[in-house]
């Protein structure tokens, strides 16, 4: 009995702890009544003698409450923060009621507590504003930063995230909340600029509606009429055309959502100037760090995201989907970019990269588009459907403004080289397609890799890179491909129904393509595909699994074609084939490139020590020179268990140019037979690592 009565002694005083805890919350948060409310309203009267207009309050100092106090309750609603860090901004009777009352106030307060009720939300955005007296330029931009009537700048306090619900944006879905997104990422923008530190832009739990065009971007695809070449004369400069945007996208930001949907006004199949790009980077920017957008749906927008004139380098655009848009993401050109788990439905392309015209010279132009050391990973696209008329008007207007296909006969000077690079890639259009990357003036992609890419219920390829090297692509799945009527499986590309950029009666190339002898190419599903082949690559192309298929080449193995050094060796398509019964052991996961001039080569690569047999395959090419014509050949080499001996070699084709040989250091060597320029190319299952 004792001891209950103990227990029960002790749950009094922890209840009257927690009672007396909450009264002082109560308190400072909201007034107290009765005379010791008045009491209390008279000595703050005289330890503070101003008043805020409206609301009659004077300010509450809450220093004596536990600073981890971490509920704040204001008329009803909740702020999340401790008492420690609204310490000054607590009001007898309430905060601030809206931003325009925050404009009227003429006191001479420094820190006020602000209750922003924005259209069509329950929950009220409490926060904390300080006055800036050192600060007498900034603009009101609606959200950060206030400017009362005064002039005084009344300044937002926070960390982290930047919400376009400060800046009035509702997402309701009705309401265009173009303008407010606007003023957040340009608020953001400022701080990544004179900070460095990169900023989020949230979108939170509604559907936005971005529809109202806010200004336009310039289209760098013209030429200013001069060129290098002495048999062409000057023309008058190409008229500069201009895209509208809707929002304005800064380097450094990144628009992130929860449970957000950004809904367009766009109508599939319309293409032209006037159709707003909803997020465009903004003009005057070369290069565009840590931009980016993530986790968010884009509904009936003509373009997602638009990078037309900056090089796009370590941005991020991570859990998307884009559903009946135009094109999902555009820039022309990329350096070092993830793309990871983006979905499109009903979309003409979800990436888009490449593809404008730089200039009249026919030569090599990086400002003609490429892509370099990027990562595609799990892109899903499911077209569905029918290529017509709205297809058409889109491939059209694409290219009439960036690709110009038409300049190769206006305005084109004549080759700066044996072979002319602008034409070298023809225009194929861009609906349809899962990822494509253009070239327009030869400009190689490099080093890029594309992993988990599925393609269903489209007339064109999933994948398919200009100038593409060095790509190494892991697990390609492909439904439905190359008919015009995908889901109905009609129309067939060359047997019924006719491509518009391949020719009449021209099947399908491949639905991977078209890949150098540097890259790699396996673990490909095809299925219910109408075409000439899955994959188009001169580099190694692990066998494709596939049914209910017509294929012209239905079984893709190793293939090398037309790799050249020097413009002079050239090892025929099929030598692999010769080596294709010891495929298990191969393997494909390993690519080594190397160049060495000289008699001899360190290739660096440590030989196993393990008890397993390792079978690499090495092309080796030797420059022409005075003395000696250029040579190629084809190597299988077993490497000798546990590092042991000299690696087994065997000349599967071509010329006997090398010898191999286990250096002191236990690695791999070369030794010609004779001195000169020399590249090897070694393909297996990862030996050296």
């Amino acid at each position: 009995m004792v001891q209950l009565r103990s227990k029960w002694q002790a749950a009094g005083e922890a209840l009257k702890t927690r009672r007396r805890a909450l009264k002082k919350i109560i308190v400072a948060c909201c007034g107290v009544s009765g005379v010791a409310g008045e009491a209390r309203r008279a000595q703050a009267a005289k330890s503070e003698p101003t008043q805020i207009q409206g609301a009659a309050a004077s300010m509450q100092l809450a220093e004596s409450l536990a600073p981890d106090d971490r509920m704040v309750v204001i008329r009803g609603a909740l702020l999340q923060a401790r008492i420690a860090d609204v310490s000054g901004f607590i009001l007898n009777e309430g905060p601030i009621q809206g931003y325009a009352m925050l404009r009227q106030y003429t006191g001479t307060l420094t820190r006020l507590l602000v209750s922003q009720h924005p259209a069509g939300r329950r929950a009220s955005d409490i926060a904390c504003y300080r006055l800036d007296p050192d600060d007498a330029s900034s603009a009101d931009n609606g959200g950060t930063i206030i400017v009362s009537k005064s002039g005084k700048r009344w300044k937002r306090v926070f960390e982290g995230d930047i919400y376009a619900r400060w800046f009035g944006a509702q997402g309701d879905g009705i309401a265009d909340d173009a303008d407010a997104i606007n003023r957040a990422v340009a608020f953001a923008g400022a701080c990544y600029a004179s900070t460095g530190r990169a900023q989020r832009v949230v979108l939170d739990n509604g559907t936005f509606r971005i529809a109202a065009a806010s200004g336009t971007l310039a289209i760098p695809c013209h030429d200013d009429g001069r060129t290098r070449s002495a048999k062409d004369k000057r023309l008058a400069p190409e008229p500069a055309l201009r895209q509208a945007y809707c929002v304005g996208a800064w380097p450094g930001v990144k628009v992130c959502g929860i449970n957000a949907v950004v809904k367009g006004g766009y109508r599939y199949g319309m293409a032209d100037a006037r159709q707003p790009i909803t997020f465009g980077l903004l003009d005057g920017h070369d290069t565009a760090f840590e931009a980016g957008l993530e986790n968010l749906t884009f509904i009936d927008c003509f373009m997602a995201f638009g990078a037309l004139s900056a090089t796009l380098a370590c941005c991020i655009f991570d859990k998307l989907r884009f559903l009946g848009c135009g094109i999902g993401i555009y820039a022309a050109v990329l350096e070092q970019c993830m793309f990871s788990n983006i979905e499109a439905q009903g979309t003409g392309v979800p990436v888009l990269v490449g593809g404008q015209w730089a200039d009249r010279n026919d030569d090599y132009n990086e400002r003609g588009g490429f892509a370099d050391k990027c990562t595609f990973i799990n892109v899903r696209n499911i077209y569905s459907r029918a290529y017509g008329d709205d297809e058409r008007r889109i491939d059209t207007w694409f290219d009439a403004a960036f690709f110009k296909t038409r300049n190769n006969e206006s305005r084109l000077s004549a080759q700066l080289n044996a072979a002319s690079q602008a034409k070298a890639y023809p225009y194929r259009g861009i609906c349809g397609f899962c990822i494509r990357v253009m070239s327009r003036y030869a400009r190689p992609s490099n080093a890029n890799v594309f992993m988990q890419i599925s393609h269903a219920m489209s007339p064109r390829p999933a994948v398919l890179v200009d100038a593409c090297q060095s790509a190494v692509f892991n697990g390609v799945y492909l439904e439905r491909v190359g008919y015009r009527d995908s889901p109905a499986r009609t129309g067939p590309v060359g047997a019924g129904w006719n491509d518009p950029y391949l020719g009449d009666g021209v099947l399908v190339p491949a639905f991977v393509g078209t890949l150098d002898g540097a890259s790699s190419v396996f673990g490909v599903n095809v299925q219910q595909a109408y075409g000439a082949s899955a994959v188009a690559s001169d580099g190694p192309v692990a066998p494709v699994q596939s049914w209910d298929c017509t294929l012209t080449n239905a079984q893709d193995h190793f293939a090398l074609g037309a790799a050249t050094f020097a413009d002079d060796v050239t090892i025929q398509r099929g030598a692999f084939r010769a080596v294709e019964e010891v495929r298990h052991e191969i393997g494909g996961l390993g690519l080594f490139s190397m160049d060495f001039d000289g008699a001899s080569f360190d290739t660096g690569l440590t030989l196993p020590r393990d008890d397993k047999a390792h079978a690499v395959i090495v092309l080796v090419s030797r420059n022409a020179d005075r003395s000696h014509q250029a040579l190629s050949g084809l190597y299988l080499l077993h490497l000798p268990r546990r590092g042991a001996g000299e690696p087994a070699r065997t000349l599967v084709s071509g010329s006997d140019l090398v010898r191999f040989s286990v250096t002191q250091k236990g690695t791999l060597g070369l030794v010609a037979s004779t001195a000169g320029a020399h590249r090897a190319l070694m393909l297996g299952n990862r030996p050296f690592e």
